[in-house]
């Protein structure tokens, strides 16, 4: 205790007296000091700092009321310095006791981008999201892009928007579903022919006519099929040929039951204006041995959802049809 007042400014020193009453713990100081700036006597026995006193501010508060007497408390002691508030830029992180800084210290909104270190944000410490949620932006902000199904892919919808995670076409070929050509002059192969098809192969077995006639195959929109605007060639081997405009041709005149088994191939030139080429190629039975084949041309006012066979007079026997599409 000998050096308690050294280096001090003795200005600044305070010399206080108490009587004590053996209740009392509280005594107010003359001006505010701090509990290790004090030098503290009772009946000339001093006291030791925290253990058996403590000051805030201007109270001096003992652990055990002091015995009775007249001023046999005496404390000596230096005034709570003011330290006023720190230059800008003065006070540095060694000035700074761990963990000291906290939450409620620091203003909403003030962590600016310079102020963290590059890396420094590390997984842990980004907000908890839904598991496989991936981020992106929408107008310059980031948001969370919802989570796919199992086996989708994440595409692009180009600049300025959002991607998405979405379902991959089928690879290959899908087979429709097996259509009757048995009777009627008009059968539609198929009619749920999904968008984005370039390619589809139109396949039939046992196709006949009830008599000698011409045969075609149409194509169709969301509109219906078309009958016109059709540029098609067909040349049999026993018969003359035929040119035909109403649809793709696939047979000049046959006789009546004349089993018929072929494909044509249509395929996509054109999604702008919806123009599909068709080539094809058959061979009849034996009752009236022949072969066929052909090609045409066909720009669609929509995309291509149904395909039809006309037979100008009709349907017979068993045949069937379906498609394959890719």
């Amino acid at each position: 205790m000998s050096n308690f007042l050294v280096g001090t400014n003795l200005a600044d020193v305070q010399l206080d007296k108490f009587s004590g009453d053996t209740t009392t713990v509280a005594f107010t100081l003359s001006v505010a000091s701090s509990t290790f700036s004090a030098l503290v006597r009772i009946s000339g026995v001093v006291q030791t700092p925290t253990d058996d006193f403590s000051i805030v501010n201007s109270t001096l508060t003992f652990t055990t009321a002091p015995p009775s007497g007249t001023n046999n408390i005496v404390v000596t002691y230096t005034k709570a310095t003011q330290i006023g508030v720190p230059n800008d830029a003065s006070v540095s992180a060694d000035k700074l006791a761990s963990n000291a800084v906290t939450t409620s210290k620091i203003l909403d909104a003030n962590i600016t981008t310079d102020k963290i270190a590059d890396n420094a944000i590390s997984l842990s410490k980004m907000a908890s999201g839904t598991s496989g949620n991936i981020i992106s932006y929408a107008s310059g902000n980031p948001v969370a892009i919802a989570t796919g199904t199992d086996g989708q892919v994440l595409t692009s919808a180009g600049a300025g928007a959002q991607p998405a995670f979405e379902t991959l076409p089928t690879a290959g070929f899908t087979l429709g579903t097996v259509t009757s050509i048995s009777s009627g002059s008009q059968v539609i192969v198929a009619s749920d022919i999904p968008s984005g098809v370039k390619f589809i192969v139109l396949s039939w077995d046992n196709f006949s006519l009830n008599s000698t006639g011409f045969a075609e195959v149409r194509i169709g929109d969301s509109g219906g099929i078309e009958t016109s605007g059709y540029d098609s060639n067909h040349e049999e081997a026993a018969f003359q040929s035929r040119n035909s405009t109403t649809g793709y041709a696939i047979l000049t005149s046959s006789i009546a039951a004349n089993d018929m088994n072929g494909q044509m191939i249509l395929s996509l030139v054109d999604s702008s204006t919806n123009l599909w080429t068709a080539t094809h190629q058959w061979r009849g039975d034996t009752s009236g041995g022949n072969i066929g084949w052909g090609a045409g041309i066909k720009a669609l006012s929509g995309e291509l959802t149904q395909i039809m066979m006309m037979g100008s007079n009709g349907f017979d026997g068993s045949g069937i049809a379906n498609i394959n599409y890719m």
